[in-house]
C-alpha cells in the first residue's frame, strides 16, 4: 500500500513540476494582432520589446509622423496604451 502511494506522490510532484509555463512570444502573429487593430489608420515600421503581456510598436501614420506605442494585452486582443510621437 505504501509502494502504491509513494507512486502516486511521485506521479503528483512530477506532474506539477511539469507545468506548461508561458513560453516563447510569437512576435509575427503579435504584429498581426495590432496590425488589425490599427484599422488601416497606422502602419507598423517595426517591433520593439514584446513579451505575453506588453508591446512596443514603432509605427507611421498617413502624414508619415512617426510614434512609438505601448500596447497590452487586454483580454483576447490588444489595447493602445500609450503613444509618443518619435524624431523621424
Amino acid at each position: 500500500m505504501r509502494f502504491i502511494a509513494a507512486i502516486l506522490f511521485t506521479t503528483l510532484v512530477a506532474c506539477a513540476h511539469n507545468a506548461p509555463t508561458a513560453g516563447p512570444v510569437n512576435v509575427a502573429a503579435v504584429r498581426h494582432e495590432i496590425a488589425d487593430s490599427l484599422h488601416g489608420e497606422r502602419t507598423i515600421l517595426s517591433m520593439g520589446h514584446v513579451d505575453h503581456a506588453h508591446a512596443v510598436v514603432f509605427t507611421k501614420d498617413a502624414t508619415n509622423a512617426r510614434h512609438e506605442e505601448t500596447w497590452v494585452r487586454a483580454g483576447e486582443g490588444w489595447k493602445l496604451d500609450q503613444s509618443v510621437a518619435t524624431a523621424p
